[in-house]
C-alpha cells in the first residue's frame, strides 16, 4: 500500500479567511474547532504583543517630511501620529500598531510591515495612506475623504478587512486591479441599504469575498463582531453537523440493534388500549391456528434466545395501555385548560391568569432560577437591566419603555431568598424579576432590593448567561447621579467595554467616570465585563433627590436611542409626568410655608 506526499501549508501562511469557521467553502487545512483555536491564539498574541510596546509619538508637525526608519525607532513600537498638518511621512521601519489621529491634508507611505497587522486612522480628513504590506484589520472611525491605497489586490487576502463607523468618502484603491476600486461612505451605505437613519455609530465590514469586495452591516453577538451573512452560514453549517450526527446515530442503532429498524424509520403512533388488545387477541387466535401456544410461537422466532432473556423487561399490553391512558389525560387537560382560559385574550375575563409554557429552566447559586417562555425571541437583541439603586431612574427609563414597545413578557428569574411575592401586571401574576423583550430590545427589571451579596452574583451570572445564549449584542445599565437640583439633564456619565459606545458617547458630549465606586447589580456587571468579554455600559444621569425624576430618565432614553436602530420611543408623557410631579411638589411646598407661618404668628405662651 503506497502513500501519498502532501505538503503541508506554512501554518504562518495559511490565510485567515480559511481559519475562519464561518467560511463554509475551506475543506482543506485544520478541523474546524482547531481553525477557531489557531485564530483566538494568533487574536491573543497579536495583543499581548501590541500591550507590551512602547509607544513612539510624533505630533503636532505642520508641512514637513518625516521618516521613520530603524535609527529613528530601534526596536518595534506602537506608532502614534497625532495632529499633523500638511506632512509626508514613510515609515520604513517594522512597528507593532499604526495609528494616525487628527492629521489633516497629509499623506502616509507605510513600506514595513506591521507584526499585529493591525491599523487604526480616526478623525483624519484629505488624507492618502499608501500601504505595501498585508493588512489584517484596518479600523476607520469619524473620518473625512480618507483614501487607502494597496500597491497588490492580495494584500487583503489573508483575513483583510476595513471596520469603519461615521465615515465619509472613505476610498480603497487598488493598483494592479483597478476594477475592485471602492469609495464608501454613511450617503453611500444609506443608498444601498435604504436607510436614512444611519449614524455615526453603525459600523460595517468592508472584505474580499468570492474575488471581490463586498460590504457588510456588522452587527454584534455575545460581543463578538459578525455579520447576518455569517450568522446564516453558521447556523447552516450547525443544521448540517446536526442531520450528519443524527444519520450516524441512526445506522448505529440499525447496525446493533435490527430490531429497532421500524422504531427509528416509522413515526411515533400512539395506540389505544382497545388496538392493543385486539392485536394482543389476533395473535393469540394465530397461534392457536398454527397448533402452537403463544409463548411455542414466539420462541420459534430467530432471535428466540435473545428475546427471552428480555421478556420480564418488555413492555406488557397492560403497562403500555396506562402510558397511552396518560397520554389521553394530558390531551384532554390541554383542552379543559382551552375551554377554561379561552382560546385568545380577547375571550378572556379580567383577573384570569394566563398559562405559560416554559421552554428553558435552568438554576444557579444562591437558590437563583431562570426560566424562559416558549415565546421568547429575542436572538441579537440588546439587554438593559434596571435593579433598585440609590435612585429611581432605571426603573423608571425600563418601565416605560416595556410600555411604549409593547415588550412581551418572555421569561422571569426567581431567588429563594427574596421575600415571597408577586408582581400583577394585566391580571398576570409574575416573579419580581422579570424579563421582557423581542428582537428590538430586552428589559429585565426587578423593583424590589435583593438580600444578599451572594445572590446578587447569581442573579448577574444568569443574566451574562441569557445574554451569551441569545447572541445579544450587548447590556446597557441605567443609574442615577441623584442631587438637590439639576439643570442640566443633557450631559450623561458614561462608562463601558465597548469601544465604540465610548467613543461616540465623546463624541455627542458626555463625560466619562474615570473614578469611584458603583453598587449593586450595574457595578458588578461592570466588574465581570472585562473577565467574560462581554460588552457592558453604564449611563448615569443626574436626578432629583427628593423624589422621582422622570426628566432623568427621558434623557436616558434619548441617548439609548443614538445607539438602538429599532428603539424609537416618544418621551413627551415622561415629560409631562415630570412637569406634574414637579407642580404638585410647589403645592405641598407652598402648603407647608403656609402653614408655617400661622404657626409662627402666634406666641407660644398665649394660653398661659
Amino acid at each position: 500500500m503506497s502513500a501519498e506526499k502532501h505538503d503541508a501549508e506554512p501554518l504562518s501562511e495559511i490565510p485567515s479567511t480559511k481559519l475562519s469557521t464561518g467560511n463554509p467553502d475551506y475543506v482543506g487545512g485544520l478541523p474546524a474547532d482547531e481553525q477557531y483555536s489557531m485564530e483566538n491564539l494568533r487574536e491573543k498574541a497579536a495583543e499581548q504583543l501590541s500591550h507590551q510596546a512602547k509607544e513612539y509619538k510624533v505630533a503636532n508637525r505642520t508641512k514637513e517630511t518625516i521618516v521613520i526608519d530603524e535609527d529613528t525607532t530601534p526596536g518595534p513600537h506602537k506608532l502614534f501620529f497625532d495632529a499633523l498638518e500638511g506632512c509626508e511621512v514613510v515609515v520604513k521601519a517594522p512597528h507593532v500598531r499604526i495609528l494616525i489621529a487628527g492629521c489633516n491634508d497629509c499623506k502616509f507611505r507605510l513600506e514595513a510591515s506591521v507584526l499585529t497587522r493591525v491599523f487604526e486612522i480616526w478623525r483624519c480628513k484629505n488624507t492618502t495612506v499608501t500601504l505595501t504590506h498585508t493588512v489584517g484589520t484596518m479600523q476607520m472611525d469619524l473620518n473625512d475623504k480618507v483614501t487607502v491605497v494597496f500597491e497588490r489586490f492580495e494584500q487583503m487576502l489573508q483575513g483583510g478587512q476595513v471596520v469603519w463607523a461615521g465615515c465619509y468618502d472613505l476610498a480603497l484603491r487598488f493598483e494592479n486591479r483597478p476594477d475592485l476600486n471602492f469609495t464608501t461612505g454613511l450617503e453611500q451605505a444609506a443608498l444601498v441599504w435604504k436607510d436614512d437613519t444611519l449614524t455615526m455609530s453603525h459600523q460595517f465590514f468592508v472584505r474580499i469575498h468570492q474575488d471581490h469586495l463586498k460590504e457588510e452591516r456588522l452587527i454584534r453577538v455575545g460581543g463578538v463582531p459578525t455579520t447576518e451573512r455569517e450568522l446564516i452560514e453558521f447556523d447552516e453549517m450547525v443544521e448540517r453537523n446536526r442531520k450528519k450526527y443524527e444519520e450516524y446515530v441512526r445506522s448505529m442503532l440499525k447496525e446493533h440493534l435490527p430490531s429497532a429498524q421500524t422504531r427509528i424509520d416509522s413515526p411515533v403512533v400512539t395506540l389505544k388500549a382497545s388496538t392493543l388488545s385486539a392485536a394482543a387477541a389476533n395473535s393469540a387466535k394465530q397461534s392457536a391456528a398454527d397448533g402452537k401456544p403463544a409463548a411455542a410461537a414466539r420462541s420459534s422466532s430467530p432471535s428466540a434466545k435473545k428475546e427471552d432473556k428480555s421478556d420480564e423487561k418488555k413492555e406488557t399490553p397492560e403497562a403500555a395501555a396506562s402510558a397511552d391512558k396518560d397520554q389521553n389525560d394530558k390531551h384532554a387537560l390541554k383542552q379543559k385548560d382551552a375551554e377554561l382560559y379561552g382560546q385568545s385574550d380577547k375571550e378572556c375575563p379580567d383577573g384570569l391568569c394566563h398559562p405559560v409554557d416554559v421552554s428553558f429552566d435552568r438554576k444557579y447559586d444562591a437558590g437563583v432560577r431562570l426560566r424562559e417562555f416558549s415565546n421568547i425571541a429575542v436572538r441579537g437583541a440588546p439587554i438593559i437591566e434596571a435593579f433598585p439603586s440609590i435612585s429611581l431612574t432605571s426603573i423608571l427609563s425600563c418601565g416605560y419603555l416595556i410600555e411604549q414597545l409593547k415588550l412581551p413578557l418572555v421569561g422571569v428569574i426567581s431567588c429563594t431568598r427574596m421575600a415571597p411575592k408577586c408582581v400583577i401586571t394585566a391580571s398576570n401574576p409574575s416573579h419580581v424579576i422579570r424579563i421582557h423583550g423581542d428582537t428590538r430590545l430586552v428589559v429585565i427589571e426587578c423593583e424590589y432590593k435583593l438580600p444578599d451579596a451572594e445572590s446578587a452574583h447569581a442573579i448577574v451570572d444568569a443574566i451574562l448567561d441569557f445574554a451569551i445564549r441569545h447572541r445579544s449584542s450587548g447590556i446597557i445599565t441605567i443609574e442615577g447621579l441623584p442631587k438637590e437640583k439639576v439643570d442640566d439633564y443633557s450631559t450623561l456619565q458614561y462608562l463601558s467595554s465597548s469601544l465604540n459606545f465610548a467613543r461616540i458617547m465623546e463624541r455627542l458630549g458626555h463625560q466619562p467616570v474615570t473614578s469611584g465606586v458603583i453598587a449593586g447589580i450595574t457595578g458588578l456587571m461592570l466588574a465581570e465585563a472585562p473577565l467574560r468579554r462581554q460588552r457592558v455600559a453604564c449611563m448615569l444621569s443626574p436626578c432629583v433627590q427628593t423624589h422621582p425624576d422622570p426628566r432623568a430618565a427621558a434623557s436616558i432614553i434619548k441617548a439609548i436611542e443614538q445607539f438602538l436602530d429599532d428603539v424609537v420611543v416618544d418621551t413627551t408623557d415622561l415629560e409631562q409626568k415630570a412637569d406634574k410631579i414637579e407642580k404638585a411638589i410647589k403645592g405641598l411646598l407652598k402648603e407647608n410655608r403656609t402653614q408655617e407661618q400661622l404657626s409662627s404668628s402666634f406666641p407660644e405662651n398665649m394660653y398661659l
